[in-house]
C-alpha cells in the first residue's frame, strides 16, 4: 500500500500493519530487524500515545515521520498495538499485564544477563512472590501492675 503526503489521516494501527509487512518482506531479504533499547522505547512510547487518543497520534505520525522510524520500531509498534490494541494504559492491571508479557518475551532473550534479569523481574511480581522481601513484626503487650493499688 503506497503512502504519499497528501493522502488524508491514515490510523497509525493501519500504518504501523502495512509497514511491518513492508519490513518483514525486506527482512526475507536480509534486512536486520533486531531491536535496541531506543526502538523497544519508541515503540511502547507510540503505543502509549495510540492508546491515549489514536486520532491525534495518527495526524502526527505523518509518512515523513513514519519514514524516520527504524524497520524494527516500526516491527514493535505494529506487534504491541495489534496484540494490546488501543487499550494497554485503560487501567494499571493491563499495563501490568503488558510488563508482564514483555519480560516473558525478555525471559527468552539470548544474552544471560537480561534473560536472569527478566526472570527476577517476573519472580518479583506480587502474584508469584518468589522473591519477594517480607518482614514479620511481632507486638508483645504486656499489662503493667502497680503493687499496692487494690
Amino acid at each position: 500500500m503506497p503512502f504519499t503526503d497528501d493522502m488524508p489521516n491514515i490510523d497509525l494501527k493501519e500504518r504501523a500493519e502495512v509497514a511491518c509487512k513492508t519490513a518483514q518482506k525486506l527482512a526475507e531479504h536480509g534486512l536486520d530487524l533486531s531491536p535496541t533499547g531506543e526502538d523497544e522505547d519508541t515503540a511502547a512510547k507510540l503505543a502509549l500515545a495510540y492508546a491515549d487518543n489514536p486520532e491525534k497520534t495518527s495526524k502526527k505520525v505523518t509518512t515523513k515521520k513514519a519514514a524516520t522510524l527504524t524497520p524494527a520500531s516500526i516491527v514493535l509498534t505494529n506487534n504491541i498495538l495489534q496484540e494490546f490494541g488501543h487499550s494497554v494504559a485503560e487501567s494499571a492491571t493491563q499495563i501490568r499485564h503488558l510488563v508482564t508479557n514483555k519480560l516473558l518475551l525478555e525471559s527468552e532473550n539470548a544474552d544471560p544477563r537480561i534473560r536472569i534479569r527478566a526472570l527476577e523481574l517476573l519472580g518479583k511480581i506480587s502474584d508469584v512472590g518468589l522473591f519477594a522481601e517480607k518482614s514479620e513484626v511481632t507486638i508483645t503487650h504486656q499489662s503493667t501492675k502497680i503493687s499496692g493499688i487494690n
